[in-house]
């Protein structure tokens, strides 16, 4: 199964999450961990750069 826009994985069964991420219930083989870190990276998200407490409230 293949995930798609107007399907997100949120909308998945629990029991169809796993082969759509192909993946099992255990989770990924390090290997595959290792190779799916190379291709797409660490798994966060990026820092909120936020204005200051006395600049919003001037706002």
């Amino acid at each position: 199964m293949l995930l798609a826009a107007d399907r997100p994985i949120w909308c998945l069964p629990q029991d169809q999450v796993p082969p759509a991420l192909r993946t099992t219930a255990l989770g990924l083989e390090e290997e595959e961990a290792r190779r799916r870190l190379e291709r797409y990276g660490a798994n966060r998200l990026p820092a909120l750069r936020r204005r200051p407490l006395g600049l919003r409230l001037l706002d």
